[in-house]
């Protein structure tokens, strides 16, 4: 069973990590047409959508990714003192 969530908590990080390559990439107009891009955004677009849906942005600023990171690290969190 701690192996078990070991793994869930690596997984969780690494989504993270997606997600923060996904917001880095958006930053520069070169790296969105990179095969590695579309890739991440595949996988990462479904979840932010979720958050996308309630969280207007806040002066032009898309401050989704940032909640669903917090919440990705509070499930680990989480998931580590379990």
């Amino acid at each position: 069973m701690d192996m078990i969530i070991r793994v869930a908590i690596w997984l969780l990080n690494a989504y993270s990590l997606m997600i923060l390559a996904c917001v880095i990439i958006s930053w520069v107009p070169d790296l969105q047409r990179n095969k590695l891009a579309e890739i991440l955004s595949r996988i990462v677009d479904p979840f932010l959508a979720f958050f996308r849906s309630w969280i207007p942005p806040i002066g032009g600023l898309d401050i989704s990714p940032m909640v669903a990171i917090g919440l990705l690290h509070l499930a680990a969190t989480g998931l580590a003192r379990w």
